[in-house]
């Protein structure tokens, strides 16, 4: 048998595809399909909060006015704030409202001045103490310290022995009121806190001129 024909035998026994019938085409051979409406919103989305963060970074106030609205203060609040704080007597002082079915309380919480600090680190500076007991020290101190008014009664913070008449009224309240005004006071503090960090230095600090 001749070269020819061992070809045309092996031909032979590859199968064929009938005439008119157009093969399948492997997964190589799909098109590629553009992206759905969907993910390309999502791709901007992504992008624009990447470069949201982008811009927090670089730009002070950007982050200072972000951190505001976290805690839900507005800029003319957080002001207030800054200038009671700086310039006020009794620093700033904001009131808080519980409410009963029936009846309702207010009060109010000022901001704690550098003795109380030094009070809450000689408590704590007791040797022994568990962290459980340092966190309930800490609210009470902070709690005794930061009450300017509840209902009719008026706290005054100008001695230590009015610092220990407002300890021993707190350390009487009822359980569930002191966990409520503690976590009110967290509260309050974290207002504070952020109305006064590093943007509100570029807010309403004014270089002096020579």
């Amino acid at each position: 048998m001749d070269d020819n024909e061992k070809r045309a035998s092996s031909e032979d026994l590859i199968p064929q595809m009938p005439s008119g019938i157009i093969p399948p085409k492997g997964p190589g051979d799909r098109p590629k399909q553009g992206k759905s409406e969907e993910e390309r919103n999502l791709e901007k989305e992504a992008a624009r909060l990447a470069q949201q963060e982008e811009d927090l970074k670089n730009d002070p106030m950007k982050r200072y006015e972000r951190a505001l609205e976290m805690v839900n203060l507005t800029s003319e609040q957080a002001a207030g704030i800054v200038d009671d704080v700086l310039f006020h007597e009794n620093g700033y002082t904001e009131e808080f409202v519980i409410k009963g079915a029936k009846r309702q309380l207010v009060g109010s919480f000022r901001t704690r001045q550098a003795p109380d600090s030094e009070r809450l680190f000689g408590a704590l500076a007791k040797p022994n103490l568990s962290p459980n007991q340092r966190d309930h020290i800490t609210a009470q101190l902070n709690l005794a310290d930061s009450l300017h008014r509840y209902g009719d009664i008026s706290f005054s913070h100008d001695t230590d022995e009015a610092h220990e008449e407002n300890l021993k009224w707190v350390r009487s309240l009822r359980a569930p009121v002191f966990t409520m005004l503690s976590q009110m006071l967290a509260q309050f503090d974290q207002r504070v806190l952020v109305a006064c960090q590093k943007g509100a230095i570029e807010n309403f600090f004014i270089p002096r001129g020579d």
